[in-house]
């Protein structure tokens, strides 16, 4: 019995309404990938993977739009012009009066800012769950400008070299307290560990 051997790269050919299908998808995803980002092997996916890739990415684009137009149109005229030719705006704290820049982002993009306007330390809380850039800057910003101490309560703190502010004042004593209270555990244990290996010896059965 005879066998033929094909070349392999003829296994590989693709009809070529499907080829421009991809061409198309592959042009589509190359166009809304900010610049500087770029997915690995994309000329190894699938159509089907090519065309859930551009639908992800075009849905997440409408939502950090609308999340940009909602927080723009909260924003005072004057923290709308810092936006727009600083990608950062300020709010005042409601309960300490401290300074705040919230950069665009949404890790640790908060700044707790000093009387001299330097920075004071950095800080990182928002809203649960998977939400635009600009939606968490607004919740940023009414947390920090109606519930001061509730937000640097939850927030995970990048303390500097310095502590000026009324609000890092706030949170060191928040942090000596807890301090406070896992030396005291730890008393209370080591004693409790104490009476315990007392009462063992003292029961212990005679020999």
């Amino acid at each position: 019995m005879a066998f033929i051997t094909l070349p392999l790269p003829l296994f590989r050919k693709r009809p070529a309404e499907v080829e421009e299908l991809r061409a198309r998808q592959l042009a589509r995803i190359r166009r809304l990938l900010p610049s500087g980002h770029s997915f690995f092997n994309l000329e190894r996916l699938s159509l089907e993977r090519l065309t859930a890739v551009g639908d992800s990415l075009e849905r997440h684009i409408q939502a950090e739009e609308k999340g940009l137009t909602l927080l723009r149109s909260w924003l005072s005229p004057e923290q709308l012009r810092q936006f727009d030719e600083k990608s950062y705006f300020e709010v005042i704290g409601s309960d300490t009066g401290t300074k705040y820049r919230i950069h665009r982002g949404h890790v640790v993009n908060v700044v707790a800012l000093d009387a001299a306007g330097r920075e004071a330390r950095r800080l990182c809380f928002g809203p649960e769950g998977k939400l635009a850039t600009g939606d968490i800057m607004l919740a940023q910003k009414i947390a920090l400008e109606t519930m001061e101490w509730a937000a640097l309560v939850t927030a995970n703190v990048h303390p500097p070299t310095r502590q000026v502010a009324a609000a890092d004042m706030m949170l060191t004593i928040l942090e000596q307290h807890r301090s406070r209270y896992v030396e005291n555990l730890m008393v209370v244990l080591a004693t409790i560990g104490f009476f315990c290996a007392l009462c063992a010896l003292a029961y212990k059965p005679l020999r």
